[in-house]
């Protein structure tokens, strides 16, 4: 192994005791410094991050807040009186009301439909999850029928009424064009494929599928004259545009409407009581006092 002869060591110069200390500490200075502008780029950059993380668990408990409360809300749509038999059958049936029927009750829960109405974008995905519940919530008068709508049932009216609220009222006033037209075939039928498809956009872009595939559709038919037919598009398309703007849904102001859908009252129950037993006549009186059939 090479070493320094005694000659060369002897004419190493001799450094004073300063000088070797501050080439010996230099290094290791350097290297605390390093290690210390790390450890405070660490602290800041988590310092830094906290109010982001403090703001995004904050907005978790508030979208987790906000489900549980129009959970509960959509909870309250279940109707505690017994659902009424329908008797008869299209064009002519009627809602047999039991005569312990609670129509406060009934004004409960349409007071919980009316506030679900008036927040249905804020509960939409909510609505969207309860569409199967079978519980029942009400009994409404269509046009031709009678229905005991479930829960599930008046989630789904909301949704669908939310849905084609944006060019339902520009539709002609063609009893058929708007039969045709008042649910669109796009929109699917069973419950998990209704699902699926209103969760993957947001409303008033579904609104804006729904308005262009409304605008094909008049296109080709041919049982309209000419300007009822176009202006009736122009308005769609114009709504349209106002969507894509303001990037917010049209919605409904309530799912109860004359001819589609009418809640009974206390008094139509009675009559309709006073009529089925005058039908039966007597000795029969079949619904004088029955409770449920």
């Amino acid at each position: 192994m090479y070493q320094d002869s005694p000659e060369m060591i002897a004419r190493r110069p001799v450094l004073p005791r300063s000088t070797w200390l501050k080439r010996s500490i230099t290094p290791l200075l350097v290297c605390l410094n390093v290690v210390c502008i790390s450890s405070v780029g660490s602290v800041l950059a988590q310092n830094n991050d906290e109010p982001n993380r403090e703001k995004s668990g904050s907005n978790q408990r508030h979208e987790n807040a906000m489900k549980i409360q129009w959970r509960q809300a959509i909870s309250t749509l279940r109707n505690k009186n017994v659902e009424p038999t329908i008797v008869g059958d299209e064009p002519d049936q009627e809602a047999l009301f039991g005569k312990s029927y609670d129509w406060k009750e009934q004004e409960r829960v349409l007071a919980a439909i009316q506030k679900l109405v008036n927040n249905s974008d804020d509960a939409w995905q909510e609505l969207l999850e309860t569409v199967d519940d079978k519980h029942y919530c009400i009994t409404f008068q269509r046009a031709q029928s009678v229905a005991n709508y479930s829960v599930g049932d008046v989630c789904r009216a909301i949704l669908l009424c939310d849905l084609t609220a944006a060019y339902i009222p520009h539709l002609p006033s063609d009893v058929e064009v708007y039969r045709k037209l008042a649910v669109s075939k796009i929109i699917p039928r069973d419950d998990r494929s209704f699902k699926e498809w209103c969760s993957k956009k947001k409303l008033y872009e579904l609104q804006i599928d729904l308005c262009e595939d409304a605008v094909k559709e008049l296109s080709e038919i041919n049982n309209l004259s000419s300007k009822e037919k176009h202006t009736s598009i122009d308005q769609i398309k114009k709504q349209v545009t106002e969507l894509r703007a303001a990037r917010k849904p049209v919605l409904v102001k309530s799912i109860v409407e004359q001819d589609v859908r009418m809640p009974y009252a206390e008094e139509d129950a009675r009559a309709i009581r006073a009529k089925l037993n005058k039908k039966a006549g007597p000795p029969l009186r079949l619904y004088e006092d029955a409770e449920e059939h």
